[in-house]
């Protein structure tokens, strides 16, 4: 996967499971690529009205950086001795905001960090910053599932390409070019899900507005037929002969149906997209996303559209 060059890596307390340092360890070899791992702190010593003279509070700050950046710089020891080019930093702020402005500074092409919880996304909080991240960062961010093993056996592609909508059908090809390209790395069973709904469906068939039954059928195989089509476009674009792969193109909601797919196949990373809503540039992903994100219990991969504008800033 060529793609990734300038990785930055989140240290937390979780950074050091064995599972999220192979993975940055794997990219950066594989790519040739640089790495940099950056320690967040919140400045809590300049919130709290400790009655400390300011030199004493300095010397504390300086103290504390320094036992981070140690700490820092022992982990990514190791990673030196293989060869990767690797830049440590201690920063003061708002983890995501701090984060983001290091995307944006040092133009970092893909973020990893470590989920919080340990259950995985499952308990992840609104305002955790991996899902400030997934919402706000330019770069596609790596949610690693903490204590899981470096290499994924099933991996799932959540894909919705839409003739009329050329952002969807961009980010669908994106979505397809890292899932396919990591279920080859990690010689990974690929599963493909697309799902489609005929929008107005319990309103033409009970509502006001009801029509006949077999105009409502003509109505589903003509968006079935439409779904169906648009997917065996993208997919022409693979050769999916290389890999084990299964299909899930099914009729319904995808806040349903993807984290379905996911616990019965026992998938182990998800590649989906983030959208932000229109006229708000980088708003969210939507909520199909964040219903997924909050009910499914693997590593997931959330990769933004061409264009995306992120509401953070380099001013402080």
């Amino acid at each position: 996967m060529k793609r990734f060059k300038n990785i930055l890596l989140v240290f937390n307390e979780r950074t050091e499971s064995k599972a999220t340092l192979s993975q940055a360890i794997d990219l950066c070899k594989r790519n040739q690529a640089r790495l940099t791992v950056i320690d967040v702190v919140e400045d809590l010593l300049g919130e709290a009205d400790l009655g400390l003279p300011a030199d004493v509070l300095s010397s504390l700050r300086s103290h504390d950086f320094e036992i981070r950046q140690r700490d820092l710089e022992q982990l990514v020891a190791p990673i030196r001795q293989e060869g990767i080019e690797v830049a440590t930093r201690v920063v003061v702020g708002v983890s995501f905001l701090q984060i983001i402005r290091e995307v944006l500074r040092y133009n970092h092409d893909l973020v990893i960090i470590t989920a919080d919880g340990n259950g995985g996304l499952k308990e992840f909080v609104f305002g955790s910053t991996a899902m400030h991240l997934m919402r706000k960062s330019p770069s596609p961010v790596w949610v690693v599932k903490p204590d899981q093993p470096g290499h994924y056996a099933r991996i799932l592609a959540a894909v919705e390409p839409v003739p009329s909508d050329k952002q969807k059908t961009e980010l669908a090809i994106k979505i397809m070019d890292l899932a396919t390209s990591l279920s080859l790395r990690h010689e990974a069973e690929l599963h493909i899900v697309n799902t489609w709904t005929l929008p107005g469906e319990s309103l033409l068939a009970h509502g006001r507005a009801k029509i006949p039954q077999a105009e409502l059928e003509k109505l589903l195989r003509r968006t079935e037929t439409k779904h169906k089509d648009a997917l065996g476009k993208l997919l022409a674009k693979y050769d999916l002969e290389k890999l084990q792969h299964k299909i899930h193109f099914l009729k319904g909601e995808a806040k349903n149906i993807i984290p379905a797919v996911a616990d019965q196949n026992n998938i182990g990373l998800i590649v989906m997209g983030t959208v932000g809503r229109t006229g708000i540039p980088g708003f969210f992903i939507g909520n199909t996303a964040e219903d997924v994100l909050n009910r499914v219990n693997s590593s997931v991969m959330a990769v933004k559209p061409e264009g995306f504008i992120t509401p953070v800033t380099l001013d402080e």
